[in-house]
């Protein structure tokens, strides 16, 4: 197919709406032909006189309106009519390369999102065509709905009736209810030293005193966590056993057995955080499948399928349960049951399944990618984690890497952010592989992450 020789004339601002605008009109006076391909960034924005980066915000807009997409090694191309997925970014924060939020790729294959879109609503409106439902559904969704989630999770390994199991609008819902429930307002709670930043938001809401327990590579230390738990006498630990954000960490078997030995004898209950453990090749059992009197356990289809249609499953102790619902009726009545038809419907049907396999593929194909563009530096990551964690070299200061990349339209999540209390953060960014839109925003997210690694005096003007 032909490369559009691009004729932009008379640019107003915005600039990158003028170049999505033209594409636009090129599509429709029959200039631009399906298959077609656009100059490549560089050689657009020396054409037209702009920059690399509203090169790239154009065609970033004319994905957005399912008019061109990505591929890697082939570059921008004009999209089929009515077959190929429009890209619409719900978080528009200004940034060409956003690298920093986690959340799951959006779906490409055309056939995948009929069968998980279409056709699953097409189904749920037959079986709810005659059906009148009069008043609000129970506080954590109808039995098959808790049924279906006890059968996502025992997938993992971990056994729950749906009794157990409760529906909630995403983890952060359930760990609202988890923290409400068991622990008052100025309450020790033990956490990883590094951890999520809804988390640590979360605690300071309810005014916890958060302690980080030390890592090495496979994340919390028992001999730290034995020896803070007797010293602060905390009855929770929340941790993210399975690929801990923002360092990647996996723990062993060993060292969860190890945890769950210290929690037992110091009466310490774990909750669980579960939202990344669908990616991970055959990983260690969960804390909850092996210590399920003492843990509850979060998941969440926000992190692994779409992050839309937020619905999450909590399993807990039956003994629990009342307290939680009570707490979740005082906040809120129930959830949406269009969201957990969804869930349901995908679950029972395996679509789910074929929805985190598509996800799993393309985490691996970018991880890969990623690889090959921070070759030489030093970061570490997984194969089928969603992010990637990055030691800045001197004399990068991770505050001042962060504002030079935000500079460049680029978004990365800086250490400090995930760091608890006071304690000391490491120069160091943690970069998303799944918030890129396409590979190619991510391709060029990466090289310009690695350009200002590797030239610290040419951005940073204190050096």
């Amino acid at each position: 197919m032909s490369i559009w020789d691009a004729n932009i004339k008379n640019l107003n601002l915005p600039l990158y709406q003028s170049i999505a605008e033209t594409i636009r009109k090129g599509i429709q006076n029959g200039e631009l032909r399906p298959g077609d391909h656009l100059p490549p960034h560089r050689i657009l924005a020396d054409q037209i006189g702009v920059t690399v980066g509203t090169v790239a915000r154009g065609y970033n807009l004319a994905a957005s309106w399912g008019l061109v997409h990505g591929e890697i090694g082939r570059g921008t191309i004009v999209s089929i009519p009515e077959r190929d997925y429009a890209h619409v970014p719900l978080n528009m924060n200004g940034s060409n390369f956003d690298l920093g939020i986690i959340k799951p790729t959006s779906t490409t294959d055309a056939a995948l999102r009929k069968l998980a879109y279409e056709d699953t609503l097409k189904n749920i409106g037959l079986r709810w065509k005659n059906k009148a439902f009069i008043g609000f559904p129970p506080e954590f969704g109808l039995a098959h709905y808790r049924e279906a989630g006890a059968s996502w999770i025992a997938r993992l390994g971990i056994e729950a009736g749906k009794d157990e199991v409760l529906l909630t609008a995403g983890a952060q819902e359930a760990i609202h209810l988890l923290l409400t429930n068991l622990t008052d307002p100025g309450d020790p709670i033990l956490v990883e030293e590094f951890t999520h930043i809804s988390f640590k938001e979360l605690a300071s809401i309810l005014n916890l005193k958060m302690i980080g327990i030390p890592m090495d590579d496979q994340g919390i230390m028992p001999d730290s966590l034995k020896a803070v738990t007797k010293q602060s006498q905390a009855r929770v630990l929340f941790i993210t056993p399975t690929y801990n954000s923002p360092t990647t960490a996996i723990m062993g078997r060993r060292r969860r057995e190890q945890i769950i030995d210290i929690a037992i004898k110091n009466n310490l209950f774990i909750i669980e955080n579960g939202i990344f453990s669908n990616f991970a090749l055959n990983p260690p059992p969960p804390i909850a499948a092996l210590c399920p009197e003492q843990t509850a356990y979060v998941s969440s289809l926000s992190f692994c399928a779409s992050p839309e249609i937020r619905v999450g499953y909590l399993k807990t102790l039956k003994k629990n349960i009342p307290k939680l619902m009570a707490t979740k009726r005082a906040l809120a009545v129930s959830g949406s049951m269009i969201s957990a038809e969804i869930a349901t419907h995908w679950i029972n049907t395996g679509v789910l399944e074929k929805l985190i396999e598509w996800q799993t593929r393309e985490i691996r194909t970018r991880a890969e990618i990623a690889a090959g563009i921070l070759e030489g530096l030093d970061y570490r990551y997984s194969p089928d984690g969603m992010f990637i964690w990055l030691n800045l070299p001197e004399p990068w200061r991770v505050t001042d890497f962060a504002k030079a990349a935000e500079d460049r339209n680029t978004i990365a999540m800086e250490s400090e952010r995930f760091v608890i209390g006071r304690g000391a953060a490491p120069h160091a960014i943690r970069i998303s592989l799944t918030s890129a839109q396409t590979r190619e925003l991510l391709v060029e997210g990466l090289n310009i992450i690695v350009d200002l690694v590797s030239s610290p005096s040419k951005f940073n003007p204190l050096v």
